[in-house]
């Protein structure tokens, strides 16, 4: 379970790399890099063992890696739980944020967090397991909690300036996929949908696109996610929309490293978003 590390990657000289652990339902993502110093992005995906409880896993992976332990200039951890909602700035109060989730979902994570929202003037509030957060609380040095649509949330609103389209962007992961929509560069829709089969996701973008009155001919549909899936989708779209392609990533992001375009949309969003 241990993790292989670039040679660059030292204790003397960890204090500059900005990193981040990205927790999912069925293990994590870690990644680091040096502001401003390219190739130095580096990466690594690992599965647990479903056999054994989440929170034992994380323990296990972590007490492997020694280098946790080490300073870092900056530590995020994200968790792309689909349990959130958006709340604007002049609704929202800290102490209600418990609450305000239970709103929405009668049942959810323990522990209740929000991450602001600079452009849209709102939080979003979302759950995560609290033997986890308590965990990482106290396993690294001075950590920050953020939602991994956050920084795609910054990333995408950067990206609805530039066209006077109307914009969804489809964000296609494991049985999941989270949809955004932009109109006149102010965010009008942001949900997250189970998928069981191929044909959800499908249905959930043609159907979120009629609900919010995208013009076929018009009007931009961004994909992200695994290639052959995103081909597969850009085929079978292509008979209903006619402005379809992939999320850009941003120049600047390349310069990390080439490698930054096999990772998640948020993490390439996070690295450019800082």
């Amino acid at each position: 379970m241990t993790i292989s590390l670039p040679d660059m990657f030292t204790a003397d000289n960890s204090e500059k790399y900005i990193m981040s652990i990205r927790l999912r339902s069925d293990g994590l993502f870690f990644s680091g890099y040096i502001p401003k110093v390219g190739e130095t992005f580096f990466y690594q995906d690992f599965l647990f063992d479903k056999s054994i409880p989440y929170i034992d896993a994380l323990k296990e992976y972590f007490y492997a890696n020694d280098f946790f332990n080490w300073h870092f200039k900056k530590i995020s951890i994200l968790t792309d739980t689909s349990f959130y909602t958006l709340v604007p700035e002049s609704a929202y109060q800290k102490k209600k944020n418990e609450e305000l989730l239970s709103f929405v979902f009668t049942s959810h994570p323990s522990r209740v967090l929000g991450d602001y929202l600079q452009d849209e003037k709102a939080y979003l509030v979302y759950g995560i397991d609290n033997e986890v957060y308590e965990f990482c609380n106290r396993s690294f040095l001075n950590p920050v909690f953020i939602h991994s649509l956050t920084p795609v949330f910054t990333l995408c609103q950067q990206q609805s300036r530039i066209n006077l389209s109307a914009q969804m962007y489809a964000i296609i992961g494991e049985k999941k996929m989270d949809i955004i929509v932009y109109v006149k560069d102010k965010l009008t829709f942001a949900n997250s949908f189970e998928t069981k089969a191929w044909e959800d996701y499908l249905y959930y973008i043609l159907y979120i696109w009629k609900q919010n009155g995208l013009s076929q001919q018009n009007d931009l549909l961004f994909l992200s996610g695994e290639n052959k899936t995103i081909q597969s989708l850009n085929q079978a779209l292509n008979s209903y929309l006619r402005q379809i392609q992939p999320i850009k990533i941003p120049t600047e992001a390349y310069l990390l490293g080439n490698n930054i375009q096999q990772v998640p949309l948020d993490i390439i969003a996070l690295s450019v978003c800082e």
